[in-house]
């Protein structure tokens, strides 16, 4: 009886051992399926990780090798945007392993923004894309402040007025008028000009103007200058006066610029301020880097944009017309100079 009982207990322990072993084979094999699964995915992860960053760094890239040719495409090449007065470009490229779509939106004249969108996939559309936005400002000769100059600065007072000076500001003659003129040295004495409901304001600016005014120094201005010296004179941008440039008179007697061309006159120090002939018309920015002591001008002066002097003004007997570019073109609101390069805007997002 005994031995049938040490028999029985025998039996149950090794079943027990077996049972305790398949359970702990079970375990493992869960445990090892569980790991080998964690890895598969760890793998798929770490995967897609490297091509989301692929596909950001591609993005980027595309961004930046792109900003240098916006001043350059064509504008048949830009399309409407449906219930905007936006205008976009668009262009697609693969290269057999990332395909990419980019997209320029431009902001109407005169076009201080641009939007620019890369959006990034696999070739074969698998997994996820990425797409990156970036915001520009555009910068020309003129800086955002010289943007919105008025059509007078003087870094001094205007020492003589007559009743034949006119300034037309942006929306002249109307409850919203723009500034006229901005007096940036000290408070001058009151001014006997019409300024056709403009305002005269004193603005604190710069001994130096022409940082404050012009986005690149006098050295990277006269390349400008130098780079268009074989152009006909209608096509060209920039100018530096120089002596020879007057005529027998001493005056400059050359008119430049046009509505849809705005231009940019300099008179540097050693020119001085020598006036101007009569009928000489200016669409765009004169700036003269010195006082002018001398009249500007004894018989007709029309500039259609901005008049800049470092010091007094002596306005001279003749008739002087300064104005907003406003009052020549109505479509337009302020000056136009081709994009010398775009900065990012601050707090631009992407998108991923």
């Amino acid at each position: 009886m005994n031995s049938l009982i040490h028999h029985g207990i025998k039996h149950q322990r090794g079943a027990a051992t077996l049972l305790i072993a398949l359970v702990l084979m079970m375990a493992v094999t869960v445990l090892t399926l569980s790991v080998a699964r964690t890895g598969i995915n760890q793998g798929v992860i770490d995967i897609n990780q490297q091509w989301r960053d692929r596909l950001f760094i591609t993005a980027e890239s595309a961004i930046e090798s792109l900003l240098p040719r916006i001043p350059t495409l064509s504008e048949s090449e830009w399309r409407p945007v449906a219930n905007s007065n936006e205008e976009t470009w668009q262009q697609s490229d693969d290269d057999s392993r990332i395909e990419t779509e980019l997209e320029i939106t431009r902001s109407p004249l005169p076009r201080r923004f641009v939007t620019v969108q890369a959006a990034t996939r696999r070739s074969d559309g698998s997994g996820p894309g990425v797409q990156v936005t970036r915001q520009f400002r555009r910068l020309s000769i003129l800086s955002p402040l010289a943007e919105q100059a008025p059509p007078l600065i003087i870094q001094g007072c205007p020492t003589a007025t007559f009743l034949n000076d006119e300034i037309y500001p942006l929306n002249a003659d109307n409850d919203s008028a723009d500034d006229a003129i901005w007096l940036t040295g000290r408070t001058c004495p009151s001014l006997d000009i019409d300024t056709h409901q403009g305002a005269i304001q004193t603005k604190l600016l710069p001994d130096e103007l022409w940082n404050a005014l012009v986005t690149v120094d006098r050295e990277a201005y006269a390349e400008l200058v130098d780079q268009e010296q074989t152009l006909p004179p209608g096509q060209r941008r920039y100018w530096v006066a120089t002596p020879t440039d007057l005529d027998s008179q001493g005056l400059w007697s050359r008119s430049i610029g046009s509505a849809d061309r705005h231009q940019f006159l300099y008179f540097p120090p050693e020119t001085g301020c020598p006036g101007f002939a009569a009928g000489v018309r200016i669409y765009g920015v004169v700036f003269i880097d010195v006082a002018c002591t001398n009249p500007l001008t004894l018989a007709s002066l029309d500039i259609y944009g901005t008049l800049i002097i470092k010091g007094n003004l002596n306005i001279g007997p003749g008739s002087l017309r300064l104005a907003n570019i406003q009052l020549e073109d109505a479509e337009q609101t302020a000056l136009w100079f081709p994009t010398l390069r775009h900065i990012r805007v601050p707090g631009t997002w992407r998108d991923f």
